[in-house]
């Protein structure tokens, strides 16, 4: 009898050596499976997030800015980001201008420009009052104004179109493309 529950002893054991090592590697491929779809789920999640908090930044920045220059008049479509002038220019060929100056309705000189991949604001043409519109997770790299109907007595209403293309994100890996366009037409009736 004993020796029958030897036989039966080393029998088991080997057994369940063979069972372990079958089950630990089931569960080592699965775990190693899991771990990487976990972290694809997570680099979607941030990608997404990501996206969201500069699509909400730059929508925020444009419905600013729309607001404003929908009250506003004397449309000029900068040369350069640093043409301030308050003429009215249009300016309705690629690649357009890279700078917006109008009066608004308090009065004040505003330019929207591209200054440093972010979107600045400035009153009055003083540089030093530059308001940086949006925020650094946003990459702008491009911002374009198109402007039509600018000079008075032209028989059209005075509008901007204004193109942003950039990136969100600051990982490479979860970086997206934004590419943005608005059109904004002046409130005041050209005359």
């Amino acid at each position: 009898m004993k020796d029958k529950i030897g036989k039966f002893k080393n029998i088991f054991c080997g057994f369940l050596l063979i069972e372990i090592l079958v089950a630990v590697s089931i569960f080592a491929v699965a775990a190693t499976i899991s771990a990487g779809a976990l972290m694809s789920m997570t680099d979607a999640q941030q990608k997404v997030l990501a996206l969201r908090i500069v699509q909400d930044n730059l929508s925020y920045a444009l419905d600013t800015m729309g607001k404003e220059i929908r009250t506003g008049s004397s449309y000029h479509c900068g040369i350069d980001i640093n043409d301030f002038l308050a003429t009215p220019r249009d300016c309705s060929v690629f690649p357009g201008g890279p700078s917006f100056t109008f009066i608004n309705s308090l009065g004040d000189t505003i330019t929207y420009r591209l200054n440093n991949n972010r979107i600045e604001k400035i009153l009055n043409g003083n540089p030093a009052t530059a308001l940086i519109m949006t925020a650094p997770d946003a990459v702008i790299v491009l911002l374009s104004f198109y402007v039509v109907g600018s000079p008075a007595n032209d028989e059209l209403q005075p509008r901007v179109t204004i193109i942003l293309k950039g990136t969100a994100g600051i990982k490479e890996k979860i970086k997206s493309r934004i590419n943005i366009q608005t059109t904004i037409s002046q409130r005041l009736i050209d005359s």
